[in-house]
């Protein structure tokens, strides 16, 4: 970037505070840097509003004059700025040791004007700013005999962050790396929360914005784990909707705002929705967490509802029912796809409808079959199922898509795209009228709103795995 159309020295004389300038920052690099580059990097700014309620949220313990705060994925330095704002207006410190971590060259330049802002408007409130730019790759880089080097563990007491989003390959070099943390295919924010959990300083704090996916599955468990025996939760943020508005794009994730305190001492959890002008939600951190899960408050009807739930005893496994998950994964077996109507159907998510397969589906964009030539394991016989899209709800869509399905009359053999679970009997003897009567009540409980209020509460609308509905708790049925 070769030409910054002002100065930090200028903009401080006009007044403006750390955040009104970090914003008029961004608002030039956004114009420099196009939408598609930066999410290739998985890069979304923090506006300015969203920086300022994360902000009003910081708690600072220390009773020291000189604090040590670290940025991880800094971009233009949003979240600092805001947090620098409110904690010299909020508390009285005399050094402020800050150093921020990011290695995008493009923004690097802005953010060196940023950090020369800073130092001028607290040394105009008598604060001594010491701040640093460290550009060290957290995603990149090899494990060395101090992981975290130059970076010192439990040497701050704020850590904040808006780190990058982007998929880590289970077989990947970073995978390999980090076994402690990653399990399987997990998310780059995955490291920056593990690493800024052992920056924090016992009785420091933490504040992450990352999106909700954390909450529950495999692939996260390692974190939830590390997370849930370092620290406790203060508050948690939550977006209602995909479409999350960072700055001047939506991005297409559900995220959330976790605040942190590395304490042993039991708290309250603050529980809100981002944006809302509601009061915050007071929750036990026994009644957030479960099973190593962590489980979305709900309006309070539906919490009865959810406690009604989880004190039911039985479970899939218990009606002589297992799950699983398709075993086509198209991009990695393209080979397997045919459009050719003779060999074997090929079940998609969208084939998944209210109560039904509809099956195959005029003018889908998708090949529709496999070979018949495919490894036995892709293929499933004809019999009795549930069959349930991963992807289960959208923004206003309150119950499961699922279907009783029992084979196509023309095929006996089908196959299960990769976004399609299915329930199937362990017992393949029972004969087909006493699975009908299983199944047919089974069903009619997984669309239930118990069903939905557990499902909204654990996955938070999200993708629902094998192993959250092997977790549904099941009432008595009438079979």
């Amino acid at each position: 970037m070769s030409i910054i159309p002002f100065s930090s020295e200028a903009y401080i004389t006009d007044g403006l505070s750390p955040s009104e300038f970090i914003e008029k920052v961004s608002q030039i690099y956004l114009n420099y840097r196009s939408y598609s580059d930066r999410s290739k990097i998985g890069q979304f700014f923090t506006n300015l509003n969203l920086a300022k309620d994360i902000a009003n949220r910081v708690e600072i313990s220390s009773k020291s004059k000189e604090i040590s705060i670290i940025d991880l994925g800094s971009g233009t330095g949003m979240l600092s700025g805001c947090a620098l704002e409110f904690i010299i207006n909020n508390y009285e410190f005399d050094v402020i040791n800050l150093d921020l971590v990011e290695i995008d060259n493009n923004v690097l330049p802005l953010l060196e004007i940023v950090v020369d802002f800073l130092s001028l408007w607290c040394a105009s409130r008598n604060v001594y700013l010491n701040s640093k730019i460290i550009t060290l790759d957290i995603i990149g880089s090899s494990p060395v005999e101090n992981l975290f080097y130059p970076l010192q563990i439990e040497s701050y007491d704020l850590v904040i962050s808006n780190p990058p989003y982007f998929k880590i390959g289970g077989k990947s070099r970073v995978s390999s790396y980090y076994k402690n943390i990653i399990n399987g295919q997990a998310n780059a924010y995955t490291l920056f929360m593990y690493l800024g959990i052992n920056l924090m300083k016992q009785g420091g704090s933490a504040i992450f914005i990352t999106p909700q996916s954390y909450f529950n599955g495999d692939s996260f468990k390692k974190l939830r784990e590390h997370l849930i025996s370092n620290t406790k939760i203060v508050s948690l943020l939550v977006s209602q909707s995909r479409y999350t508005q960072f700055l001047e794009e939506k991005v297409m994730q559900k995220i959330c705002i976790t605040s942190l305190v590395k304490s042993n001492e039991d708290r309250k959890v603050l529980f809100n929705s981002i944006n809302s002008l509601a009061v915050d939600l007071e929750i036990d951190q026994n009644n957030l967490i479960k099973d190593d899960i962590i489980y979305t408050p709900l309006i309070d009807s539906e919490n009865h509802i959810l406690n009604k739930v989880m004190s039911y005893g039985k479970r899939l496994k218990d009606f002589g029912l297992g799950v699983s998950t398709g075993s086509i994964v198209p991009h990695e077996t393209p080979q397997l796809l045919s459009e050719d109507a003779d060999q074997i159907p090929l079940i998609w998510l969208k084939h998944v409808k209210d109560g039904e397969i509809k099956w195959p589906i005029e003018g889908f964009k998708r090949k529709q079959y496999i070979i018949s030539s495919s490894p036995n394991k892709k293929i499933m016989k004809k019999d009795m199922y549930i069959l349930l899209r991963r992807c289960a709800f959208s923004e206003t869509r309150k119950h499961l898509y699922c279907s009783v399905f029992e084979g196509f009359e023309k095929y006996e053999t089908f196959s299960l795209e990769n976004h399609v679970n299915y329930i199937y009997f362990l017992d393949k003897n029972i004969n087909l009228e006493h699975k009908k009567v299983i199944l047919n009540a089974v069903y009619d409980y997984l669309i239930s709103d118990e069903a939905s209020v557990f499902f909204k509460s654990r996955c938070n609308n999200t993708q629902i795995n094998v192993t959250d509905i092997r977790s549904l708790p099941f009432p008595d049925l009438k079979i």
